[in-house]
């Protein structure tokens, strides 16, 4: 059976490039070994309409340092709005025993400050 975990995000991008991205993390850190697959629902509210938001999640051994984040899916919230993913997503990447999920959120106007505020529903699978 799945465990449910409930984060809100409040997010902003300071980014001036559309290809880099900025993780915000949705919570502390969870044990990786119980998650296989991963459903993510999130909502876009307030954005200055220049924000691109796509779930993710980084990998740490030890909690404390923390590698890249890695997008989890290919769906992305573009405005306000609801990414409501009916699509279980294996975990990506290498996993190391500690998981931390957010969101990769990106500048798409590539100028100024961009903000959004995005909530975001982690429901998560040991199989």
């Amino acid at each position: 059976m799945g465990r449910r975990m409930n984060r809100t995000v409040g997010l902003a991008s300071t980014l001036r490039s559309t290809v880099t991205k900025n993780f915000n993390p949705g919570g502390g850190a969870e044990l990786t070994a119980n998650i296989k697959r991963v459903l993510v629902q999130m909502e876009m509210e307030n954005s200055t309409g220049d924000t691109t938001a796509r779930p993710a999640v980084r990998y740490s051994s030890d909690g404390d340092g923390w590698g890249a984040a890695t997008d989890i899916g290919s769906e992305t919230l573009t405005a306000n709005g609801v990414l409501n993913s009916t699509t279980w997503n294996d975990l990506p990447g290498t996993p190391g025993l500690y998981c931390q999920f957010g969101a990769n959120v990106y500048n798409t106007a590539n100028s100024g400050l961009e903000f959004c505020r995005l909530t975001m529903r982690v429901d998560t699978r040991n199989f």
